[in-house]
């Protein structure tokens, strides 16, 4: 199996925000390659395709993916292009796959939905419907809601990370669901989380 992983950062971000958990990640003998791109004027389905160019030009043999909040929007799309037909291991980080209530309801604010960028329509809005059978999915929910979705939208109250509600990240079948006491930016720096990828990725997980 390959040692690469590819790391794939959400809405109003550009990777940096990653370089722990990819420092963490190469202390585990995993090689991080970290894939960045404008999430603001840039659409889902054209950063999916900006993601399949990355790893063709790059030559890499990728079977391990971390992607954060929207990022595991753009994996989806970009596994819907890619011709993969081993085995993979997926790690999304409160990606909202079922769609975003706090994006739906900025984007319906006159003054707020411009925060958004590219992101007003599509996948952030309506989520994503099916992934591989080739993939093997451990999704990390946080239930510490502590973020800007609980001051631009009403989800206080509801379980969530603060920025995407838990029941939004919720994938039928080939998928492990652990939640975590963490928040929605919190997850990409706690040890745990770290941890939890770290065993999901070894050989031995099953």
């Amino acid at each position: 199996m390959s040692k690469v992983v590819v790391c794939i950062h959400g809405i109003w971000m550009r990777g940096c925000e990653m370089c722990i958990l990819r420092s963490r990640l190469k202390r585990s003998g995993f090689q991080p390659v970290q894939f960045s791109y404008r999430s603001l004027t840039t659409s889902v389905d054209q950063a999916a395709l900006k993601l399949q160019q990355f790893i063709q030009q790059k030559s890499l043999k990728v079977d391990k993916f971390v992607a954060h909040s929207m990022g595991g929007l753009v994996l989806n799309r970009y596994l819907s292009l890619a011709e993969i037909n081993d085995p993979i291991k997926i790690v999304l980080l409160g990606s909202p796959v079922k769609g975003s209530e706090v994006a739906r309801q900025v984007a319906d604010n006159k003054l707020l939905k411009i925060t958004l960028g590219s992101q007003k329509t599509g996948a952030l809005i309506d989520g994503v419907n099916s992934w591989p059978e080739n993939a093997k999915i451990t999704m990390i929910a946080g239930s510490k809601p502590q973020g800007i979705g609980r001051l631009v939208s009403n989800i206080k109250g509801l379980p969530s990370d603060g920025a995407v509600l838990v029941k939004e990240t919720l994938i039928e079948k080939n998928t492990h669901h652990i939640i975590r006491p963490v928040s929605h930016t919190g997850m990409l720096y706690s040890k745990d989380v770290s941890q939890l990828i770290d065993q999901f990725f070894k050989p031995q997980f099953r």
